[in-house]
């Protein structure tokens, strides 16, 4: 017996269901120019603001690899606004098995994660609307304090240093002497190459803050932030020291990186860059022109396809990863029913058939229609 939500999903089945545009041969196109410009194979990898680095785009990269085989010099396109770290180590890994030379071009957004894949590239690609970010990371535990919607909160170390540094210049009985001990120490908290501020919770010459702290964030979020933040760190130093030998580099821009921003989306222009110790290029405008008009068609595609059934239950169609070399095109394709239920308060999906797509060039006399230039089909990593 049907129930009334699977009801609802099989008359939803008549509505004329938003679908993504196709961008293949424009996009080919582009790449084979900007390849001309490079003198090397060019690799696009495009997630929409809504979609984070994940693991599963690792398999697409490798079979986009494949095709432009083992060579002297690879650049890759990347806009992304961040997502899983330890998936940028292992991107960077696979991108150095392929090339001996690695170039990233950033025309746009480059955030957290993906700054981290900038760290292993040799050469970056900025421009005008360029943007790099601090990798500092939050954490969301299961025993994180909670919003007034019962959600978890994100902590980042630097919140959590910075409401034991109040506190202590609270204690301070001159407010001078409290602006100029934060002045010339830097209130760095340990980390290297800067004096510190004791933060002792032992120290009883003033009134210990932990004990009011740990009323609102548990003492396991403070161990789980703390390694967080040295996993970052770690991160950092892995991937520069795929194509650097100055340890002292490394440490500089993993540290900057990681600790000397007061905001995880602060944008690091080219500017910028270059003063944290990263070797940024200025792209040149014919490079730019190509790369923004890119962007424009990978915008276009992965642009949020959803379609409304009722007030309660939509259709999403949306891409949110796209992987794209010379001759290859690979998506993945959201393509669910999501209906609200009332007694859980929460959304659940139905009839899921999201997949990864590829799309290549029609092979001439084995199209169904002699008309098609190229073919889609699912596939499986």
């Amino acid at each position: 017996m049907a129930t009334k939500t699977t009801k609802k999903s099989i008359n939803s089945k008549a509505l004329t269901i938003k679908k993504p545009p196709i961008v293949f041969e424009e996009t080919q196109v582009e790449l084979k120019k900007l390849s001309q410009m490079l003198d090397c194979p060019v690799l696009s990898y495009f997630k929409p603001p809504n979609g984070n680095i994940w693991p599963q785009d690792l398999y697409g990269i490798m079979e986009c690899l494949k095709i432009i085989g083992k060579t002297d010099k690879l650049a890759i396109y990347i806009r992304s606004n961040g997502g899983q770290g330890m998936v940028s180590l292992r991107i960077i890994n696979l991108l150095r098995a392929f090339t001996k030379k690695l170039i990233l071009l950033a025309p746009s957004e480059c955030a957290s994660a993906a700054t981290m894949v900038a760290l292993g590239c040799d050469e970056i690609f900025m421009g005008p609307l360029s943007s790099l970010s601090p990798v500092d990371s939050s954490l969301t535990h299961p025993l994180s304090p909670v919003d007034k919607l019962n959600g978890s909160v994100p902590v980042s170390l630097d919140e959590l240093w910075r409401v034991l540094r109040l506190w202590k210049e609270a204690q301070q009985p001159d407010p001078v002497y409290a602006f100029k001990e934060r002045s010339e120490n830097n209130l760095d908290f340990g980390f290297q190459g800067k004096k510190t501020v004791s933060m002792d919770k032992n120290d009883q010459t003033q009134e210990n803050p932990y004990k009011y702290l740990y009323e609102y964030v548990h003492p396991l979020v403070f161990g789980a932030v703390d390694r967080n933040s040295s996993l970052s760190v770690n991160l950092c130093n892995e991937i520069l020291s795929y194509h650097l030998k100055d340890q002292k580099l490394i440490t500089k821009i993993s540290h900057s990186l990681n600790y000397d921003y007061p905001a995880h989306g602060y944008p690091i222009t080219f500017r910028e860059a270059k003063k944290i110790g990263l070797n940024v290029t200025e792209a040149s405008s014919e490079v730019l022109d190509v790369l923004n008009r890119l962007q424009l068609l990978y915008s276009e595609l992965t642009e949020e396809q959803i379609t409304d059934y009722d007030n309660e239950t939509y259709h999403d169609n949306s891409i949110y990863s796209l992987i794209e070399t010379s001759g290859l095109q690979l998506t993945y394709q959201q393509n669910y029913d999501k209906f609200y239920r009332e007694t859980e308060k929460r959304y659940i999906i139905l009839n899921d058939l999201s997949s990864w797509f590829k799309t290549v060039p029609a092979i001439p006399g084995k199209s169904k229609l002699s008309k098609e230039k190229f073919q889609t089909s699912k596939i499986y990593f």
